[in-house]
């Protein structure tokens, strides 16, 4: 039997920081892992248990002999945004780890009339070839319970948890009735993301060949056709480096918000991306003059910073409504939510980049 004074007397200073430890160095290699992989989750989270929840788990249980039996004394959870990468995360957890398949749990295989909480609960320990390495030899022996579920199954299971209300439970028809279809939905509303998410991918790809096929019908412009073209364009990407080569610009961030330029395109009548190609090669040389132009004319140059990588399309934006006029121009300036801070004259700078 475990000595609980001994235990209580060892856990706040030796114990549970050991188990925090072992806690944080299994979500620090998850977190790697995911990176390498380019898997995004929701969020990811340790704790050593308390050592009152501890002494109501052995009194309650009555079967440890061995602290080391317990083994949730390290929780990890995995917060997956979509249900089908809880799989992609316990492939990994297999890979790292050393996983103890009789005490591990998966809760996601229901029946098929029964809805509730579903989890992955997979515990594990570190391999033994991590032993020889003098910072985890103080892990051997440890274990760590590791949940992985999606953030609709992580919803869930806050409600059961928090609020105490299991679709188990004997509850009256009505109610028993009513958690699961909210069980049912959620779990429908899961594969449903799951689809959708597919779908996107799918229609990621048929851009992509869209673009290169000149045969096909016109590809509208929303954010998904416009993101794969600015990835895609050789002008764009020749714009790029020539703005950290000539303009001092150290790289570029992300730019995810599209609602301005998509207004933007509307205004300037481009509707497609075989219109946007066009207008790109015609203007090739004079759009990466009015560039250039631009950072040296600025007063602030936007230099030695990062810039989005859409950059390149509202330079574009800018030197077509130049090229419209000024009457146009200053519509098109005072357009949308974003007002164009007119730091320099644009109908100069396009009247300057013609001279080229």
């Amino acid at each position: 039997m475990i000595d609980l004074k001994e235990l209580r007397n060892q856990y706040s200073g030796v114990i549970h920081p050991l188990y925090s430890a072992f806690g944080k160095t299994i979500v620090d290699t998850i977190q790697d892992e995911l990176e390498k992989k380019s898997i995004k989750i929701h969020g990811i989270s340790y704790r050593a248990k308390g050592l009152d929840s501890l002494l109501k788990k052995i009194d309650k249980k009555s079967k440890y002999n061995l602290l080391e039996e317990v083994t949730d004394l390290c929780g990890v959870r995995v917060i997956t945004y979509l249900e089908s990468d809880v799989e992609k995360v316990y492939e990994i957890i297999k890979q790292t780890f050393a996983v103890d398949k009789d005490n591990s749990v998966d809760k996601r295989n229901k029946d098929a009339d029964s809805f509730g909480y579903k989890s992955l609960h997979i515990v594990t320990s570190l391999l033994d070839t991590w032993s020889s390495a003098g910072i985890y030899a103080r892990f051997t022996g440890l274990k760590a319970e590791i949940q992985v579920r999606s953030i609709l199954q992580h919803a869930w299971a806050e409600i059961e948890h928090d609020l105490g209300y299991k679709a188990d439970e004997e509850l009256p028809y009505e109610l028993k009735r009513g958690f699961h279809r909210l069980a049912a939905g959620l779990e429908s509303a899961d594969k449903e993301f799951d689809r959708l998410v597919e779908a996107k991918f799918k229609y990621q790809g048929s851009i992509t060949s869209d673009m290169k096929n000149s045969s096909v019908q016109p590809i509208l412009i929303n954010s998904i056709s416009l993101f794969e073209f600015l990835k895609e364009d050789r002008i764009f990407e020749e714009i790029r480096e020539m703005m950290v080569k000539e303009c001092g610009v150290i790289g570029f961030v992300e730019g995810k918000d599209y609602k301005e330029i998509l207004a933007r395109l509307r205004f300037l009548e481009i509707h497609t991306i075989q219109n946007l190609t066009e207008i790109l090669n015609e203007n090739e040389q004079q759009l990466k003059q009015f560039v250039k132009l631009l950072f040296k004319e600025r007063s602030d140059r936007r230099s030695n910073t990062a810039v989005i990588d859409q950059s390149p399309l509202f330079y574009l934006l800018h030197y077509i409504a130049a090229s419209k006029g000024e009457q146009t121009f200053n519509e098109y300036k005072d357009y949308g939510d974003f007002k164009l801070r007119e730091v320099v004259n644009f109908l100069d700078l396009y009247k300057r980049s013609q001279l080229t």
